[in-house]
């Protein structure tokens, strides 16, 4: 088993991405990683897990921040 999913707590069914307990524990495993894009977030089914994802290329290009790039995408 990888430290990556020693970390997670599981596959979140909703979202299909790994679940991390805190956004700590979330972190610690951007910083492992090779990608400086990638984001922590909460899960947007259940808060009180922790998801990690890349940011869109709108973000990190510097068109749109991730706010609003994230409110464009549920309107």
């Amino acid at each position: 088993m990888s430290s990556e999913r020693a970390q997670a707590m599981g596959y979140c069914t909703l979202c299909r991405k790994l679940m991390y307990p805190d956004r700590k524990t979330a972190r610690k495993k951007t910083n492992n990683h090779h990608s400086s894009h990638k984001s922590t977030y909460r899960c947007p089914y259940n808060e009180m897990f922790w998801h990690v994802g890349e940011l869109p290329r709108m973000v990190i290009e510097g068109h749109v921040d991730r706010e609003t790039y994230y409110e464009r995408e549920v309107s």
